[in-house]
Protein backbone atom coordinates (compact mmCIF):
# COMPACT_ATOMS: atom_id res chain seq x y z
CA UNK A 1 0.00 0.00 0.00
CA UNK A 2 1.22 3.52 -1.01
CA UNK A 3 -0.25 6.75 0.17
CA UNK A 4 0.69 10.26 0.35
CA UNK A 5 -0.69 13.51 1.15
CA UNK A 6 0.09 17.13 0.09
CA UNK A 7 -1.22 20.70 0.25
CA UNK A 8 -1.95 21.90 -3.48
CA UNK A 9 -1.44 25.50 -5.30
CA UNK A 10 -5.28 26.19 -3.90
CA UNK A 11 -4.78 25.61 -0.08
CA UNK A 12 -6.28 21.63 -0.45
CA UNK A 13 -5.40 18.83 1.12
CA UNK A 14 -4.57 15.91 -1.61
CA UNK A 15 -4.41 12.53 -0.05
CA UNK A 16 -3.44 9.19 -2.38
CA UNK A 17 -3.53 5.57 -1.40
CA UNK A 18 -3.15 3.10 -3.80
CA UNK A 19 -3.01 -0.46 -3.07
CA UNK A 20 -2.63 -3.87 -4.67
CA UNK A 21 -5.40 -6.83 -4.13
CA UNK A 22 -4.99 -10.38 -4.84
CA UNK A 23 -6.12 -10.29 -8.23
CA UNK A 24 -7.80 -7.87 -11.00
CA UNK A 25 -11.67 -9.24 -10.76
CA UNK A 26 -11.11 -8.52 -7.33
CA UNK A 27 -9.81 -4.52 -8.04
CA UNK A 28 -12.43 -4.11 -10.72
CA UNK A 29 -15.38 -5.48 -8.32
CA UNK A 30 -14.13 -3.38 -4.81
CA UNK A 31 -13.40 -0.31 -7.08
CA UNK A 32 -17.12 -0.42 -9.06
CA UNK A 33 -18.35 -0.97 -5.39
CA UNK A 34 -16.80 2.22 -3.89
CA UNK A 35 -17.37 4.40 -7.17
CA UNK A 36 -21.35 4.37 -6.43
CA UNK A 37 -20.93 5.88 -3.26
CA UNK A 38 -21.22 8.97 -3.15
CA UNK A 39 -19.70 11.84 -0.62
CA UNK A 40 -22.09 13.01 1.61
CA UNK A 41 -20.08 16.40 1.17
CA UNK A 42 -19.37 15.95 -2.59
CA UNK A 43 -19.11 20.02 -2.48
CA UNK A 44 -16.60 19.34 0.65
CA UNK A 45 -14.69 16.24 -0.22
CA UNK A 46 -13.68 15.29 -4.20
CA UNK A 47 -13.37 11.63 -4.29
CA UNK A 48 -11.60 10.20 -7.83
CA UNK A 49 -11.11 6.44 -8.05
CA UNK A 50 -8.79 4.60 -10.52
CA UNK A 51 -8.59 0.98 -11.70
CA UNK A 52 -7.17 1.16 -15.07
CA UNK A 53 -8.22 -2.65 -15.75
CA UNK A 54 -5.47 -3.82 -13.16
CA UNK A 55 -5.07 -5.05 -9.74
CA UNK A 56 -4.72 -1.51 -8.10
CA UNK A 57 -6.70 0.43 -7.07
CA UNK A 58 -5.94 4.19 -6.88
CA UNK A 59 -8.15 6.37 -4.38
CA UNK A 60 -7.43 10.43 -4.42
CA UNK A 61 -9.17 12.99 -1.85
CA UNK A 62 -9.18 16.29 -2.23
CA UNK A 63 -10.38 19.40 0.35
CA UNK A 64 -10.21 22.40 2.24
CA UNK A 65 -11.21 20.51 5.19
CA UNK A 66 -9.02 17.89 6.65
CA UNK A 67 -11.30 16.37 9.24
CA UNK A 68 -14.32 16.25 6.34
CA UNK A 69 -11.23 14.26 4.28
CA UNK A 70 -10.73 12.16 6.79
CA UNK A 71 -13.31 11.19 7.57
CA UNK A 72 -14.43 10.20 3.86
CA UNK A 73 -11.41 7.86 3.83
CA UNK A 74 -12.44 6.16 6.57
CA UNK A 75 -15.81 5.52 4.98
CA UNK A 76 -14.24 4.48 2.08
CA UNK A 77 -11.82 2.42 4.08
CA UNK A 78 -15.00 0.17 5.75
CA UNK A 79 -16.93 -0.16 2.56
CA UNK A 80 -13.53 -1.86 0.74
CA UNK A 81 -13.55 -3.93 3.79
CA UNK A 82 -17.00 -4.91 3.71
CA UNK A 83 -16.41 -5.54 -0.39
CA UNK A 84 -13.70 -8.13 -0.03
CA UNK A 85 -15.52 -10.08 3.05
CA UNK A 86 -17.90 -10.01 0.61
CA UNK A 87 -15.57 -11.46 -2.09
CA UNK A 88 -13.95 -13.76 0.40
CA UNK A 89 -17.74 -15.36 1.15
CA UNK A 90 -18.31 -16.11 -2.24
CA UNK A 91 -14.72 -16.94 -3.86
Amino acid sequence: MNQDIIVDDQGRYVFRLQFRLPEKRFAQIVCQTIEVDKELNDTVVEKQIFNNDSDVITLIYRSKDAKKIRSAIKNTIENICLSLETINKFK
